[in-house]
């Protein structure tokens, strides 16, 4: 009947619980944190900006808007880099969703932590950028 299936997917999970739980069951706070802006390589042509620096090994793409005249060579574009001793490859993809003038600009796209990127990861856009 499809009512029970097994998949790949990002899951919620509760570190004191050792188990995972669902999106109802999340309780959201907000937290004042760090803003840290880097980029992945010396070489790497655009720096982003984060709170989460420990997510940033699972990226695949960085977002820019496509109306952002800095960015705008660069979409399409496909890089290696060795970042802090871990290869990753990374795309610039252009999505409306990004603010232009928030941080840099350009955001990290990370399947591995974030179910947004997960689930539409095979189109065009930041939110499905292969």
């Amino acid at each position: 009947m499809g009512l029970i299936y097994r998949g790949n997917r990002v899951v919620n999970w509760d570190p004191k619980g050792q188990t995972v739980i669902s999106d109802d069951e999340i309780v959201y706070e907000e937290r004042k944190a760090k803003f840290y802006t880097f980029r992945y390589a010396k070489d790497f042509p655009i720096a982003i900006s984060t709170t989460r620096l420990e997510t940033k090994f699972g990226d695949t793409a960085v977002a820019v808007h496509p109306a952002d005249e800095r960015y705008k060579k660069f979409v399409g574009k496909e890089y290696d880099a060795d970042f802090c001793g871990t290869k990753i490859h990374v795309k610039i993809v252009a999505d409306e969703s990004v603010e232009k003038d928030f941080g840099t600009g350009a955001l990290g796209v990370t399947p591995a932590h974030s179910a947004i990127d997960w689930e539409s990861r095979s189109g065009t856009t930041c939110r499905s950028y292969r």
